[in-house]
């Protein structure tokens, strides 16, 4: 990292086609890190095709797995969310169930997805994408059918869908929940009855005071 000032951004960066071959790597990645050494690739995210080998994409998991590295700061306000997480779950032994949630309105907007229908969500939808994607979704020759795509299981489950697929794995209304997810979508309208089933469901903003999430907001 000397040569490079201990900058990451300083680092060959190479853009790279989402869902390139393996040959690809091989014939224009390595030869490049091989010469450099170290090299970036960013984006990152759906860089490598799927139809890899079972090998590669262990070795692709394992990869991001010891790469992940959290700074000090998100460890320290981890440990102390899990701590009173398990507070608030004495009654189970401290036992919780975390749940991912991704129903913010990004995730919802790119799913292509028709949740309540009608033209508001149209609207409100279509300009998410346009702002997040800058014409991915209305480029000529796309053709976008959200009942394909529902059919097909590829939309987020709503919080209620949620709700019900945990009530159908035996969880009852005494299970406690942490909720890890970004800003919910429509979250009054749509939280509310996930709330109904599980009352003791807590979030980063119920177990923490927001000077403690302050250093982590994007403004």
């Amino acid at each position: 990292m000397e040569r490079f000032g201990h900058n990451l951004s300083n680092a060959f960066n190479f853009k790279i086609k989402a869902w390139s071959p393996i040959q690809f790597y091989e014939d224009i990645v390595l030869p490049k890190l091989i010469e450099e050494r170290l090299i970036r690739i960013s984006p990152f995210a759906n860089r490598l095709s799927f139809d890899a080998p079972p090998a590669v994409q262990r070795l692709r998991c394992l990869a991001n797995f010891e790469a992940l590295k959290f700074s000090k700061p998100i460890t320290t306000i981890s440990n102390t969310l899990i701590s009173r997480m398990r507070e608030k779950s004495a009654e189970n032994n401290g036992k919780y169930v975390a749940v991912h949630l991704r129903f913010e309105e990004d995730m919802v907007a790119f799913s292509c997805c028709v949740f309540d229908g009608g033209d508001n969500e149209k609207k409100e939808l279509d300009a998410a994408r346009e702002k997040g994607w800058r014409g991915k979704f209305t480029r000529p020759g796309r053709v976008i059918r959200p009942g394909a795509i529902r059919m097909n299981g590829k939309c987020p489950l709503t919080p209620l869908e949620v709700g019900l697929m945990l009530r159908g794995m035996g969880f009852n209304n005494n299970t406690a929940i942490y909720l890890a997810s970004g800003r919910i979508y429509k979250a009054e309208k749509n939280m509310s009855p996930l709330l109904e089933m599980f009352p003791l469901l807590q979030t980063k903003e119920t177990l923490a005071l927001d000077e403690e999430l302050a250093p982590f907001k994007v403004v």
